[in-house]
């Protein structure tokens, strides 16, 4: 058996899965407005550049390709294309609200950040934000909980971790008069073992038994939750 050691794999970066060409008519998606329609766009946005295998362009959390990468140039042409791409799946309101910030960006995850920044607030206040949600916020439960779901992961994303277990109990806080019995079901049945090892798919589908259970029980409507406790 030989002794010399494995050549190590090169680093994980928003180009390893870079293709060697792009078509630079990307397909649009329906302008951005705002907060009500951020996560459908996001989704849209994914997808889409997800086909061309750019998406790891716009996830800050891949590290970029150093300048001594092989495929920095590719790199550097790619995001420059997916940032001005981007741009173009704004609706008006939100271009103002870019150049109104004087920031001159030139790679789409820096691009991606601001326009997430723009619709869900500052990164510093993200954890408060998500722990201090109200329903009352909120048209109904299942808007309620899309935007729980998308300030919980901007938190997350941010380095202000909200673990499960407490994403739910902010949800359940706030729609418990409208679900009560299933509230008091699920309380009732969680051990503290369970909140502990709990998963995110865990949390999202408590999300999907809430809002289903709100809408065979008739009740979803302006109801809203008081002020959170620290004993909750």
């Amino acid at each position: 058996m030989s002794d010399t050691p494995e050549p190590e794999s090169p680093p994980h970066t928003q180009a390893t899965k870079l293709p060697r060409k792009v078509d630079s008519n990307i397909k649009p998606v329906e302008p951005l407005k705002g907060f009500a329609d951020y996560d459908i766009w996001l989704f849209k946005v994914e997808a889409t550049l997800q086909q061309h295998n750019l998406d790891a362009l716009i996830d800050s959390t891949i590290p970029r390709p150093t300048p001594e990468d092989p495929k920095y140039e590719q790199w550097y042409k790619y995001s420059k294309l997916v940032k001005a791409w981007l741009a173009y799946q704004l609706a008006i309101p939100m271009i103002r609200a870019i150049i109104c910030t004087r920031r001159r960006i030139e790679f789409a995850d820096d691009y991606m950040n601001l326009i997430e920044q723009l619709v869900l607030g500052d990164p510093k206040l993200a954890w408060s934000k998500a722990a201090n949600m109200t329903r009352s916020e909120y048209e109904n439960i299942d808007h309620f909980i899309v935007g729980l779901k998308m300030h919980v992961r901007y938190s997350n994303r941010v380095d202000k971790r909200i673990k499960p277990a407490f994403a739910m109990d902010i949800l359940f806080h706030e729609v418990k008069d409208e679900v009560k019995g299933y509230v008091d079901n699920m309380k009732a049945r969680l051990t503290a073992k369970d909140r502990d090892n709990m998963t995110w798919d865990t949390f999202f589908q408590i999300c999907e038994e809430v809002s289903a259970f709100a809408y065979e029980n008739q009740t979803e409507g302006a109801g809203g939750g008081s002020e959170k406790s620290n004993d909750d």
